[in-house]
């Protein structure tokens, strides 16, 4: 049973309906897209052009954010993403904190500043009232978020 979803193969992003293809398009024109996802109410998508940044643009590739830079980025619900802001040397990660973005305002709120780890990879409950990351020890964390916008 195939839902709606958007995926980044590439050099394009293709929505997907009921397993197959519906549409492809290059936002950012001849860019490698990662981290491709529709929104909760699947009128919008969410990716990161490689070297770029990460952007929102309508299911026809018109964007309607620039969010900057943010890897591997997750929707929290439809006002809200959450990436990761990351620094490496090419070999390791030296530091990363869980960054929370209104789509709107544009307005940025680092989740995890005052921790002493290097926080990777955040994935929302479906709900979006709850985060889930990781450091690069391995250790998981959950993180239980309250929106007043």
């Amino acid at each position: 049973n195939y839902k709606t979803q958007a995926i980044g193969i590439g050099k394009k992003i293709i929505i997907l309906k009921e397993g197959e293809e519906q549409t492809s398009f290059s936002p950012k024109g001849d860019k490698y897209y990662l981290w491709a996802s529709l929104s909760p109410d699947q009128s919008k998508i969410l990716f990161t052009a490689a070297g770029e940044g990460t952007y929102i643009s309508d299911l026809s590739g018109n964007i309607l954010s620039d969010l900057g830079y943010l890897n591997a980025p997750q929707w929290m619900n439809n006002n809200w993403v959450v990436g990761m802001n990351d620094v490496d040397d090419g070999n390791i990660v030296l530091s990363s904190d869980i960054i929370a973005v209104h789509i709107k305002s544009g307005e940025r709120f680092n989740l995890t500043e005052k921790e002493d780890f290097i926080a990777q990879y955040p994935k929302s409950t479906k709900n979006g009232e709850r985060l889930l990351f990781h450091s690069i020890e391995g250790d998981i964390y959950l993180l239980k978020i309250r929106f007043r916008k």
